[in-house]
């Protein structure tokens, strides 16, 4: 038989989120990664989007570890409804555990899995696979790629990352390591590809530290800096900023909140002891110095800082002149909720910076220049993008035939897509896997599907219109017609709204008393219905037509 991988994307792969890859080699599989994704507009009263995990509940012997990268949502967020379904190992950084801990107990699973730590170098002999951790830089200490060797030859997928001469936490993407691998010979280079389409080289890390203690240094008055509660690094830059400045800190919204204290426990947060304070110190601060660091930078419904925009938080009340930081940049999706969170904040008096106007925020992903230094030292055999939208696959393709990998060898997956590989072949099959959306709203998992989301966006177009029709089949009688609609018209004009719906659907029922044979359906009395609403003003709401009989 002849050896074969099967490299196969669950998530990541045209879209920004979820990300997800499975190596299968015989009967053993290991996962890189198990995230999530935010939901974009269309998905109405979506929480968060998971990977489908059907193939490996089909196939659940076979799957024997998870290999984590590193600590951001969209990498691990989707672990604990994996973990509940397939109880296998984890292997994962010191600061990706511990946001992983986190995750789990939320869940009841913290007693249930185990999560081994590594580190760069660790290297975890899985079946026929052995996996090594390697250091990068990103946006999150502790982060890193994998160099696996496998029967087919070297893996190396590099994660989320960018080469930054001067970062924050002292974590470089460890080019040396590549280089050797690249001599050694590697089979397949799996590559983030986020900002493929992005000439030049990231910014450092290094400018948003300048950026931040200049604004905390400059304003007299109270600062909330919203960001990433997984962005460890950016809250360390705020912290050293803030005691400089003799300010404190009240952090607030339960992921932060959560995640600063682990990382305090860890040692990756450096703080003085009397620098953090309570809800109850908050309001006895003089603004001039204090900071509050808080979540809500997507513009996420219940979020701290999209609370205080609506002046709704319990505790925080945006005041005239206050300095709003958002450190980050709207994941896409996310734009108009982050648009509306900062008009909220101008009209309450706020002074608000976001990177428009400030190096308040930098990429954690690397830019074409950062790529092709990868690509050089790797010098892949094989190449496919990752963690990207379908234009930076493309875009990532092409910068890797430029940098030596045959026209052939470099491909475009998709997520289901199962791209099969042999010491001296690769073939990328025509069958895929299932790979739809899973969606996540409320308790429910994967109980709403695109359809149920279609009705939805119809319900928040126009309104929906229930039109309740009692009709005596024996005496051909109409008898009463209630209506109830929402979301169609102003209170004031609803009731000669509804009675010109009454007078049309008694039009309707005398129409069909005058015929032979009366065949009385509610679909074609709903399409009745809204062809009448649509006459009259022109809207299209969802009508719903229940006869009684």
């Amino acid at each position: 038989m002849m050896e074969q991988l099967k490299v196969i994307p669950f998530g990541g792969l045209g879209e920004i989120g979820k990300n997800m890859m499975l190596l299968e080699y015989d009967n053993t599989g290991i996962v890189i990664d198990c995230g999530i994704m935010f939901p974009r507009e269309e998905h109405v009263g979506v929480d968060v989007i998971i990977p489908d995990f059907r193939y490996l509940k089909k196939n659940q012997k076979k799957l024997k570890a998870i290999f984590i990268t590193h600590g951001h949502e969209d990498h691990i967020g989707g672990l604990p409804y994996l973990l509940k379904q397939i109880n296998v190992p984890v292997y994962c950084s010191k600061l990706a555990k511990g946001l992983i801990t986190n995750k789990l107990k939320e869940h009841g699973l913290k007693n249930k899995v185990t999560v081994n730590v590594i580190g760069a170098g660790d290297i975890t002999q899985v079946g026929p696979f052995k996996a090594e951790f390697f250091s990068v830089a990103h946006s999150i200490p502790d982060a890193g790629g994998y160099i696996i060797n496998t029967p087919v030859g070297n893996i190396v997928h590099t994660g989320d990352f960018k080469i930054d001469d001067n970062p924050i936490m002292q974590q470089f993407t460890d080019l040396d390591r590549l280089k050797e691998v690249g001599n050694e010979g590697v089979r397949l280079l799996l590559a983030d590809s986020t900002y493929a389409e992005i000439p030049g080289h990231t910014q450092s890390e290094k400018i948003v530290e300048e950026t931040l203690h200049k604004l905390i240094s400059q304003s007299k008055n109270r600062i909330i800096l919203s960001t990433f509660a997984s962005l460890i690094s950016r809250i360390q830059i705020a912290i050293d900023a803030a005691e400089k400045n003799d300010r404190k800190i009240f952090v607030t919204g339960t992921s932060m909140v959560n995640n600063v204290g682990m990382a305090r426990q860890l040692g990756y947060l450096k703080i003085k002891a009397d620098t953090i304070i309570s809800k109850k110190e908050v309001n006895n601060i003089k603004p001039s110095k204090l900071l509050i660091i808080c979540t809500g930078s997507q513009g996420e419904p219940n979020a701290v800082l999209t609370r205080m925009a609506k002046g709704i938080h319990q505790i925080i009340d945006i005041k005239k002149d206050d300095t709003i930081i958002l450190s980050s940049n709207p994941v896409p999706g996310n734009e108009m909720s982050v648009a509306s969170n900062i008009n909220k904040l101008f009209r309450l008096g706020a002074n608000v910076i976001y990177n428009k106007m400030e190096n308040v925020h930098v990429r954690g992903h690397a830019a074409i220049d950062e790529l092709s230094i990868v690509h050089k030292a790797v010098k892949p055999e094989l190449f496919a993008g990752i963690h990207g939208e379908m234009r930076h696959l493309f875009l990532h393709k092409k910068l890797a035939i430029k940098n030596g990998v045959k026209k052939d060898n470099a491909f475009v997956l998709e997520n289901g897509d199962i791209l099969e590989i042999t010491k001296d072949k690769s073939i990328l099959l025509k069958n895929k896997i299932d790979s739809d959306y899973i969606f996540i709203d409320g308790k429910g998992i994967g109980d709403i599907d695109e359809e149920v989301l279609i009705d939805r966006n119809e319900l928040s177009k126009d309104g929906v219109v229930v039109c309740r029709i009692n009709y005596n089949y024996k005496n051909k009688e109409l008898k009463e017609t209630n209506i109830f609609s929402f979301g169609v018209i102003k209170d004031d004009l609803i009731d000669d709204f509804h009675n010109k719906i009454i007078d049309n659907i008694e039009n309707y029922f005398n129409k069909l008393n005058s015929e032979r044979f009366i065949d009385i359906d509610e679909d074609k009395i709903s399409d009745n219905i809204s062809l009448f609403i649509s006459k009259d003003i022109r809207r299209r709401p969802l009508v719903l037509a229940l006869l009684v009989k």
